[in-house]
């Protein structure tokens, strides 16, 4: 069943192979999304960072002959990315040194993230919101 959008959502959905060398197609795709949600080079690089970091995770827990599926929300306030495979790899097997350190930079780059692993299946939620314009000083 296909669920109905936010009315002010629009999504973007890929599928690429459990292979790192598809990786660049979902940064770039990022890009764009990031753009479409109005947010700035800097902020977008931070959310293609974030993006990398749960792709990689999610490659080395799927088997390598599944798939990624990503659905990227854009909405006026936010982009919300969530991915996920199956896979036949125990969680417990990840490298547990680098996803500690990619916690930390998730922490300081989203302003939301988490990984789950039931049932087989793999998932990642990404989301970052755009600041609030500050007003103008004096104003």
């Amino acid at each position: 069943m296909i669920s109905q959008p936010d009315a002010d959502a629009r999504d973007v959905v890929i599928h690429i192979p459990a292979d790192p060398t598809f990786v660049r197609v979902v940064r770039l795709a990022t890009s764009g999304a990031g753009t479409l949600a109005g947010f700035d080079v800097d902020t977008i690089d931070d959310i293609r960072i974030a993006v990398d970091e749960m792709c990689a995770t999610l490659i080395e827990l799927a088997d390598s002959h599944h798939t990624i599926a990503l659905t990227m929300r854009i909405q006026s306030d936010s982009l919300t990315i969530t991915g996920e495979t199956e896979t036949g790899v125990d969680p417990d097997g990840i490298d547990a040194e680098r996803h500690a350190l990619g916690r930390m930079i998730l922490d300081a780059i989203c302003d939301r993230h988490e990984l789950t692993v039931n049932d087989g299946v793999a998932r990642f939620v990404i989301e970052r919101r755009r600041a609030e314009s500050a007003p103008a000083d004096g104003l």
